[in-house]
């Protein structure tokens, strides 16, 4: 019984001392967080904007990874059209190097070869580096590619000195309305258009309506079909 008494006490003991501390402990941590709470009243403001620019920086750095890994795959891509390796090389060089943080600087491509074909696989990552002027003057175009739409920022564009005819060799896109230049006239942020000196027989009406349009330069071509539309609108330069 007396050994019963002893063991029970020594619980006993146990069990307060545990309280105690429990208790110490909770009152810590109590305090604690309304320290954090308090100084989160102060300084939330400022961590939830470190937060987010870290979350900015996270991203830019992601598609900066991804745009490395695409530049692998242009490359083959180019190569694979029977383009020049020291060509393909200054294409990407260029696309590496375009500022889109310069809103007057123009990527140039000129003079570099660039088909149909090969302006088709260009496109998405000019869209990648967010290209807002581009220069295509001198090289092998015949047929704009439709997915040109996707230089969404895309406000200047030289397609001089190509081979651009206006009609496509699809009877489906021609049936469709998506023709060789209708798809430019879709892009409502082009500002300046440089079309002098290709094959372009027809001007579609539709540039009219472009709102943001300043400058439509196709002289130099073999118009011959309804110009008169455009005699009255001092953007265009037909002759």
């Amino acid at each position: 019984m007396k050994k019963m008494n002893i063991f029970t006490k020594i619980m006993l003991i146990f069990a307060i001392l545990v309280n105690i501390l429990s208790f110490d402990l909770n009152a810590s941590i109590r305090r604690r967080l309304n320290a954090r709470r308090e100084q989160s009243v102060v300084n939330g403001p400022m961590d939830r904007f470190v937060i987010r620019r870290v979350r900015v920086v996270e991203q830019q750095v992601q598609e900066q990874q991804v745009l490395e890994i695409n530049f692998d795959l242009f490359r083959e891509q180019l190569v694979a059209t029977n383009l020049n390796q020291e060509i393909v090389n200054l294409i990407i060089e260029r696309i590496r190097d375009y500022n889109s943080e310069n809103l007057n600087e123009i990527l140039d491509l000129s003079g570099l070869f660039i088909t149909d074909a090969r302006l088709q696989i260009i496109i998405p990552f000019l869209a990648q580096r967010n290209v807002r002027k581009l220069n295509l003057a001198g090289n092998q175009i015949r047929l704009i590619p439709q997915n040109i739409r996707e230089l969404v920022n895309l406000n200047y564009l030289n397609l001089n000195n190509n081979n651009i005819v206006y009609f496509n060799a699809s009877f489906r896109d021609f049936i469709q309305g998506e023709n060789s230049l209708e798809v430019l006239s879709k892009m409502q942020n082009l500002r300046i258009i440089l079309l002098q000196n290709n094959n372009l027989d027809y001007i579609p009406y539709r540039f009219l309506g472009m709102r943001n349009l300043e400058v439509l330069n196709a002289s130099d071509n073999r118009l011959n079909i309804g110009t008169q539309r455009f005699r009255n609108d001092n953007r265009f330069i037909l002759d």
